[in-house]
Order: C-alpha cells, then structure tokens, then sequence
C-alpha cells in the first residue's frame, strides 16, 4: 500500500492537476491513499479571510468568495458546465459561508480552524472529481474523521489511540477494497466531530506520514517542485547536488536547519516503522528523486 503527497503547488491550476491526474493514473494505486494540500496559495488567502472577519465580517466573506471564484475558475477548465463539481462547491461554499457569518472570533484559533479546512476539502473535492471524470475510479474521505486530536486549535497534538481506531474502522477497509485509491486532505484533523483543528503551518507532509504510519504503509512518495532533496538552496548555491538517499537523522538535520522541502515532523512516524520517503519532481515524474531511510551510508559524500 502507497501513499501519494501533492502540495499546493503541485496542484495550484487546472494545468497541474491535470499533470497530478497523469502521475496517478500511471502508477499502481488501486490500494493506495492519495494526499493533497489546498490549492496553492489559498491557505494563505484563508488566512486573510479570518483575519478580516475579526473587525469585518463583510469583508471576509468578499474574500472567501474570490477564493471560491478561483477554484470555480479551475472547474471551468476542467469539467463540462453542466458538471456536478459546481454545485459541490457551492454547496462548500454556503456552509463556510455560514461560518464566517455567525461563528465568533474571540477564540481565534478556534474560528481559524473552523474556516481555513475550506481549502484542502475544496482541492480534493476537485481533483476526486477530476480522476473520476477521466476514468480514475476513487474514494473521497474526510481527514478530520480519521486524525484525531487534542482541542490545541491551530497545532494540535495528535491522539495516536483514537486515530488508529478510526482508521482501522473507516480508512483501511476503503483502501481493502482495491477499488481505487482514497482521496483525503492533508494538514486537518478533527478533535471530536463538531471540533475541527490543524496540525500546524506545512503540516501536508506530516499528515502523510501519520497514514503511513498508522496504515504500516510500504512507502510515501511527495511530490515537489523540485526535483528532490538537494545539500542546499539552489536560490543562494548554483552547484547544487541531488542527494538520491539520505538517512532519517540526515534529513532531520536538513529539515532543523531549514531545508523546507520536508516538514521536521514528518520522519518520526515514518523512522519508527521504517517506511521510506520518496521525494520526487512533478515535472519530472520519471526522474529518479531522492529517498529517505535508514540507510547512512550515503550521509557523508555530499555536504
């Protein structure tokens, strides 16, 4: 069993979820769980829609119908008008509309947990649709029913017994199945069902590596804008070198000292259980990439 991670920029157009569809339908994913981040910038544009409706609510809900726009812009190339995916969203967008209306904002956090999921279910909702459209039979699940965790709104801990309970019962039958891969969201969870929360900024890649490591997954592939894990910034270094296998304490050592392609959180769940990462080019699915796992002995030849 796999897991497929696609962040925001892997599908910020129709374009690139069109190039997504493509690396899905290649591969073998009849029992695999496909992850995906909003589309993206919109986490960004959802964050302003919170902090707008602190002293505007009017204005906050402008603002979340121009992110509405934008994914029905994506529909637009996407699909036939006549499509069952508009009505998806607007249905999607009259409930968080309601939200922005009548939800308080003196919990902050609460309320930015409560509005900002809006852009990983709208990225799913479109790329589910968009697979079956093209022939790519699958399942839509909501993540905020299998992570569970503490009501710490914005960075939430993860309860490991109650998620692996509700994966068990929910995901894993699903994914038994081999009808088709799993479409779910990355970075959102749930600490009871009327209590959404988020795992914290960049948080896709963990929520990723939390399946894996409660499924006991084979291996997680991310798929990046780049064409691996490389020893430094290509913006500040132009004799950049792809690392095509580090070991789990080599790339926490990148992630510490900052290299944004891998979330720091993410290798713990995956080094437990020894699942390697694979962290690939979406412009270049057919390159090799590069892989984490136990193996050190690569750590040294690349500073």
């Amino acid at each position: 069993m796999w897991i497929y991670k696609f962040g925001g920029a892997s599908i910020k157009d129709a374009d690139a979820v069109v190039r997504a569809g493509e690396i899905i339908k290649k591969g073998d994913v009849k029992q695999s769980l496909l992850v995906f981040s909003a589309m993206g910038k919109t986490t960004n544009a959802l964050e302003q829609v919170c902090e707008a409706c602190k002293t505007q609510r009017e204005k906050g809900v402008e603002l979340f119908n121009d992110v509405i726009n934008d994914h029905l812009a994506v529909c637009e190339k996407l699909f036939e008008p006549d499509d069952a995916i508009f009505r998806t969203v607007k249905s999607l967008q009259n409930e968080f509309t309601d939200i922005l209306q009548t939800k308080s904002t003196a919990n902050f956090e609460y309320f930015y947990d409560r509005v900002v999921p809006a852009g990983e279910l709208l990225s799913t909702l479109i790329v589910s649709r968009y697979l079956q459209a093209t022939g790519c039979k699958n399942e839509w699940f909501d993540a905020r029913e299998l992570i569970k965790t503490d009501y710490n709104f914005t960075r939430a801990q993860v309860d490991q017994s109650k998620t692996q309970i509700q994966i068990n019962a929910k995901l894993a039958p699903l994914l038994q199945q081999k009808n088709g891969p799993v479409v779910t969201q990355g970075f959102i969870a749930g600490a009871d069902s009327l209590n959404p929360t988020t795992l914290g900024r960049e948080g896709s890649d963990y929520s990723a590596a939390l399946f894996a490591y409660f499924l006991n997954a084979d291996s997680v592939t991310i798929w990046k804008d780049v064409p691996g894990v490389l020893n430094a910034d290509p913006k500040y270094f132009d004799d950049t070198v792809l690392l095509k296998n580090i070991s789990y304490r080599e790339a926490v050592e990148l992630a510490y000292y900052g290299a944004s392609v891998i979330h720091p959180k993410t290798i713990q769940p995956l080094q437990e259980k020894n699942i390697p990462l694979y962290v690939k080019s979406f412009y270049q699915p057919d390159s090799e990439g590069s892989v984490i796992n136990e193996s050190t002995v690569d750590d040294d030849r690349v500073p």
